[in-house]
């Protein structure tokens, strides 16, 4: 029986996207069409698949398609890693695309791929694009040199966009701790855990980020906001020296003591005696 080529349902090839998320959609669509052909001498098409053995089908790796060391590049930031590996997408995808409309498919997956990276971490693809209308449509009439510069320009920017988002929730993070150690500070049970707690993050991602941001660690932090509240009552009330040991969060006026001479010098009584 002899199989030949058939033009698969218009639907197929000319489905309109009204936005970057149907690419996938219509990249799927767009493979199943090519896989249809028609039987001469009848009037139905048939899918290939149906009568190849399922052992002969070349399964695509999913490195191949999901282009994962470029994206941890990208996550990373390392320009020249990025380069590297927009580099390598562009040469893979000249490589494997054997036929044009492989290569529309594969330059179609390249955008939705990069669509959907955004979209997993909360970044607007059309801004970052250019908000360029049919895009995917463009990228396919790219020449070599200038879809490797496509990717990589694209990348650079996902990447800096990324970087961006990162610091600004990060300063928030920062902000938001340091509005709780100012509203709880004289709570002796405050800890590191209970402020990583209310803001929903990992202890260790916190004190990794307090520390690059403000070059101190967390308890660090709260002693000595402790201590600068302590002084303030030292030189400006008359409250005994355990009193204001329990009004910023230590229930040992001993301790407090220590605490207070190491950061001052000097004992609380001294230090209000010279009048500081």
């Amino acid at each position: 029986m002899y199989l030949g080529l058939a033009a698969a349902p218009a639907a197929w090839y000319n489905r309109d996207c009204n936005n970057l998320y149907d690419i996938s959609i219509s990249y799927e669509g767009a493979r199943e069409a090519v896989s249809y052909r028609v039987l001469y001498g009848t009037k139905r098409a048939i899918n290939i698949a149906e009568i190849v053995p399922k052992e002969s089908k070349k399964a695509v790796p999913l490195e191949e398609t999901k282009m994962q060391e470029l994206f941890r590049a990208i996550h990373v930031g390392d320009q020249e890693k990025i380069r590297k590996e927009a580099i390598k997408e562009t040469e893979k995808l000249h490589k494997n695309a054997a036929t044009i409309s492989q290569y529309n498919l594969a330059t179609m997956e390249i955008v939705s791929g990069f669509f959907k990276f955004c979209a997993n971490n909360s970044m607007d693809f059309n801004e970052i694009s250019g908000n360029v209308q049919n895009l995917y449509e463009r990228v396919t009439q790219l020449d070599e040199s200038s879809m490797t510069n496509w990717i990589i320009n694209m990348s650079m920017a996902i990447s800096e966009k990324l970087r961006s988002t990162r610091n600004s929730t990060s300063r928030r993070i920062i902000t938001d701790a340091q509005n709780i150690v100012k509203d709880r500070y004289m709570e002796p049970a405050l800890s590191l855990d209970d402020v990583c707690a209310d803001l929903g993050v990992s202890n260790s991602y916190f004190s990794s980020i307090f520390k690059k941001e403000t070059g101190q660690s967390f308890v660090s932090y709260l002693t000595d906001y402790r201590m600068d509240r302590a002084e303030e009552m030292v030189l400006n009330t008359d409250e005994k020296s355990y009193k204001i040991a329990e009004k910023v969060g230590y229930q040992d006026a001993n301790y407090f003591s220590y605490v207070f001479k190491k950061k001052f010098g000097v004992s609380p009584s001294k230090y209000r005696a010279s009048g500081k």
